[in-house]
């Protein structure tokens, strides 16, 4: 059975604990909202994720606190779980799992990697039985071990029936 979700068109851009800081140090992965993850498990004001439905990537936009919205450009799931004074209406900030220890540099550059050109869209309003039928690609986008940022992305050149995958073609782009 075919669903339609409500999507919106967004400018995409990532943050790690580089720009979740202030004069007095670093705030690391502390964020504003303490959300709960759809299977009911409080994210204790932490940024993080893996981006799967129970697990969704921390992340900063124009929709209600603690909502959850789908990445087709990542194959992810966000949740709505910080703020951002820099942002514009129709811009997504996206976490970078990373700490105060990573190498400054090497955060900074995943998340200028992973900024796609062009606007994405992405899809808000998701409940358990849709959420549980999207195309996901598990895992952090950063690497503090390795310094590697995990280049997997997919640009979706046709819109169409995410469900079904009928109409709807995604490349995968891995840098």
């Amino acid at each position: 059975m075919q669903q339609d979700l409500p999507q919106k068109t967004v400018s995409m851009t990532f943050y790690g604990y580089p720009d979740n800081c202030d004069s007095t140090g670093c705030y690391g992965n502390e964020v504003a909202e303490n959300c709960k993850n759809p299977d009911g498990q409080s994210r204790n004001y932490k940024a993080g994720g893996d981006g799967s439905w129970n697990n969704p990537l921390s992340m900063v936009g124009n929709f209600k606190a603690c909502s959850i919205v789908y990445l087709p450009y990542l194959r992810k799931y966000g949740i709505i779980d910080d703020t951002c004074e820099g942002c514009g209406k129709d811009q997504m900030d996206i976490w970078v799992e990373s700490k105060c220890s990573d190498d400054y540099g090497a955060v900074c550059d995943c998340e200028y990697s992973l900024t796609p050109d062009d606007k994405q869209t992405v899809y808000y309003n998701i409940n358990a039985n849709q959420g549980s039928t999207l195309p996901v690609s598990k895992g952090p986008l950063y690497n503090g071990k390795t310094e590697k940022c995990l280049n997997k992305v997919y640009g979706v050149s046709t819109i169409g029936d995410i469900y079904t995958g009928r109409c709807i073609q995604f490349i995968a782009r891995e840098e």
